[in-house]
């Protein structure tokens, strides 16, 4: 069973339906899996990690639009780096999400991180439209 680590208290959340649901892209059990452990665990964060990652994280991945907009909108870290240091942002760009990619730059996400590499965003992804509007952001 996957866990998420509530790094303040040290308890441990179960989730394998949440976790299976931020990888399929439903919305409506991942809004029910949220409100079963705020009911349970009163002080549950929603940038709880899980292997080193968030739920921000694994909607990102996977490109669910309508999750990550959720999980912000619900307190989500937007700049918050995984063990790896990897951003959000960076996990939608790698997988080529961009319609996720640019809701969290409109959400504020910070392009000028470096990756895990030491490279700008925008030198390690293909799109030509994400790579002009990463450059132009950092231009600002």
């Amino acid at each position: 069973m996957e866990v998420c680590t509530n790094e303040n208290t040290n308890k441990v959340f179960g989730g394998e339906d949440l976790s299976w649901a931020l990888q399929i892209g439903d919305l409506d059990t991942v809004k029910e899996q949220l409100q079963r452990l705020t009911r349970e665990n009163g002080n549950w964060d929603v940038n709880n990690v899980s292997n080193g990652r968030t739920m921000l994280h694994k909607a990102c991945d996977f490109g669910h639009l309508d999750i990550v907009e959720y999980l912000i909108q619900n307190g989500a870290d937007i700049n918050k780096k995984d063990n790896f240091g990897i951003t959000p942002l960076l996990c939608a760009l790698w997988e080529n999400h961009l319609s996720v990619a640019k809701y969290l730059i409109d959400k504020g996400a910070t392009t000028t991180f470096l990756t895990p590499e030491g490279l700008k965003y925008y030198e390690c992804i293909e799109d030509t439209d994400m790579i002009r509007l990463l450059k132009q952001l950092e231009n600002k």
